[in-house]
């Protein structure tokens, strides 16, 4: 029987059920993830974040990983803790998504 488990790549090991060990768990890959993107886009003016956005997004539909509806209920979500402007933006750049 094998102990070891086994790695479906990326340094990560998977034992029984699935269950994670070793390596990079998810938790401190989506905080490094967050903390490299949060790098890359800090110098960006508005219209280049905007241009980036439009081009993740495209590559997102072609995959069918864009999901708008999703977005919008999370938009509904974090509404209460957002100004009037940053609403609006928020639902603005969601539409925007809806063209992609």
């Amino acid at each position: 029987m094998d102990y070891e488990g086994f790695s479906y790549g990326g340094g990560k090991r998977y034992g029984g059920f699935g269950q994670v060990y070793g390596g990079e768990d998810d938790a401190a890959a989506n905080e490094r993830r967050m903390r490299e993107d949060a790098e890359r886009y800090a110098g960006m003016s508005p219209d280049a974040l905007e241009s980036e956005l439009i081009a993740r997004a495209g590559a997102l539909r072609a995959e069918g990983k864009l999901d708008t509806t999703k977005l919008r209920e999370f938009a509904r979500g974090v509404a209460p803790f957002m100004s009037a402007a940053e609403q609006q933006r928020l639902r603005q750049l969601i539409d925007m998504l809806d063209r992609v």
